[in-house]
């Protein structure tokens, strides 16, 4: 009795390790870049896949740093586009020491003015 619930937790414990080793991979496999113009994201551990938004379509920004995320020196920043195919966009695990959000902001400020971007709500 005792061993078969010692195998379930060391299966478990080992479940749960491969997840966050996978996890982990993941994360290290994400580039962003910013350019002037747009947003380009590029993920894949086997297969890459390059995503591009143009940062007037931005409408809204989060920054968001859990519990976990502070001990670790990281954060996320969440994104609403009005882009039909990119409507949500999460990048995760950012070091604290890049000031990625601060540059996204400006970055999309300034093509929202350059490109005379207005967003009008219909409420």
């Amino acid at each position: 009795m005792y061993e078969s619930c010692i195998y379930l937790i060391i299966t478990l414990a080992s479940l749960s390790v491969l997840k966050l080793l996978w996890k982990i991979i993941e994360l290290t496999c994400h580039e962003i870049e910013i350019t002037s113009e747009r947003l380009i994201l590029s993920n894949g551990v086997f297969s890459k896949q390059k995503k591009s938004i143009e940062l007037y379509r931005v409408k809204d920004m989060t920054y968001f740093k859990s519990l976990l995320w502070r001990f670790l020196g990281l954060h996320n920043i969440s994104l609403i586009t009005s882009d039909p195919d990119l409507s949500d966009i999460t990048l995760e695990a950012l070091p604290d020491q890049n000031d990625i959000y601060d540059q996204l902001r400006k970055s999309v400020d300034l093509m929202r003015t350059s490109k005379g971007v207005h967003e009008i709500d219909n409420r």
